[in-house]
């Protein structure tokens, strides 16, 4: 019987970690037949690449956005060799192609998967390129605070599974240099101890449990901002709220744990304020300013914010929905930058929050009425109906 026929594949070697497999652009020799030896089908290879990304992933020199992109060219490579396998199969052993084509049917099929699992945030961030009349996004305050302790991995994982878009957090730092999950300026509202949080070691704080929402003890711990980073990695954004006291300790585990451009950190302070405290962080990581637009001075706020670095998101306060306050809601709709509404109560949007849609049973008052403004995410205590709501308006998948 006669050998395979070699065939040359030209293969781009480049891997998003940085590493070369192979040269850029040389032609390998391959055959749809032979895994794992020279002048074979590159199966071998193909997990030899997986395995190396994975690990520049996960120390952070492959960002998510190029590990889709890497992950585009594996599949294009597997799916290739997959149908040199059904054009030339029938020349060599039955039995041969059989193992070949289920190898190279699951290497395809575990690409996609991972794609898929690995990767929403990135779904996520495109969306936020695309105008609030085609979706809106929401954002769940301190998670799911009402079926699972609030800033709790548990809460997080229960907005992962509800497709949640962003979760919102707060942040404590550690006696020891930690940032922990915690809202209050005590951990007596939410768990078992007393006290700061700076008055206790991180091993000191677990042995506290968090407490649920009617006050009882659970099972769930304080966790550090390194493990919800970890855990939210590729699936959903974070917006931290009470934590610009520790802006570039916060940006330091971003980088670690390669989630910087899955996280919001804002403030309401003055822009100036901001970079001179914050210096070229600033210039690198995702910043929204708070601007409360019924008080004195908030359009000089935005002027200023306008003039020196275009936020991408503003994060928008008021109190009544008056005449000037709705000027200034279509001015920075005007600046093309995504609009954060809150909709938690109603001294954050004018009256047209949570318990207006849900208790009085008006949603196109509330949460419509927030949407007609041009919100593009809005911050809710209520997020399974609101995404109820928003998918009957065909603005969330």
């Amino acid at each position: 019987m006669h050998s395979p026929r070699q065939y040359d594949i030209i293969v781009n070697g480049h891997c998003d970690s940085g590493d070369h497999i192979w040269p850029r652009g040389q032609a390998v020799k391959t055959s749809p037949f032979h895994g794992g030896n020279t002048g074979s089908i590159p199966v071998g290879v193909i997990k030899n690449i997986i395995w190396r990304h994975s690990q520049a992933v996960r120390h952070g020199s492959a960002t998510p956005l190029s590990s889709v992109r890497f992950r585009l060219r594996l599949l294009w490579t597997t799916a290739t060799s997959f149908l040199l396998v059904l054009r030339f199969g029938f020349v060599f052993r039955y039995a041969v192609v059989l193992r070949k084509i289920n190898l190279l049917i699951a290497l395809t099929l575990l690409l996609a998967g991972g794609l898929k699992a690995q990767n929403h945030s990135d779904q996520i961030i495109a969306n936020l390129q695309e105008p609030a009349a085609r979706s809106v996004l929401v954002v769940s305050h301190r998670a799911d605070w009402r079926n699972a302790p609030e800033n709790s991995l548990q809460a997080i994982q229960n907005c992962i599974d509800m497709g949640v878009d962003v979760i919102e957090i707060d942040l404590k730092k550690t006696k020891d240099g930690h940032l922990i999950l915690m809202h209050d300026k005590k951990i007596d509202r939410t768990t078992t101890g007393k006290g700061y949080p700076a008055d206790y070691t991180l091993e000191e704080l677990r042995q506290f449990r968090l407490k649920s929402g009617t006050g009882h003890k659970t099972a769930h711990l304080i966790p550090t901002l390194e493990e919800v980073m970890l855990l939210c990695k590729g699936k959903i954004l974070v917006n931290i709220d009470k934590g610009y006291d520790y802006f570039k300790e916060a940006y330091a585990i971003l980088e670690k744990t390669g989630t910087v451009q899955q996280c919001i950190i804002k403030a309401g302070l003055p822009y100036e304020q901001v970079k001179a405290e914050n210096g070229d962080v600033l210039d690198k990581v995702i910043f929204m300013p708070v601007v409360q637009l019924h008080k004195e001075g908030a359009e000089a706020i935005i002027d200023s914010y306008q003039k020196h670095m275009k936020p991408a998101a503003y994060e928008l306060v008021f109190d009544n929905d008056s005449q000037p306050v709705l000027d200034l809601i279509q001015k920075v709709r005007a600046t093309g930058a995504n609009l954060f509404i809150n909709s938690l109560w109603p001294e954050l949007c004018g009256g047209h929050d949570d318990d207006r849609a849900v208790e009085l049973h008006q949603p196109d008052e509330s949460w419509g009425w927030i949407i007609n403004q041009g919100a593009k995410l809005i911050q809710t205590d209520r997020p399974v109906l609101l995404l109820e709501y928003l998918r009957t308006k065909k603005l969330h998948d």
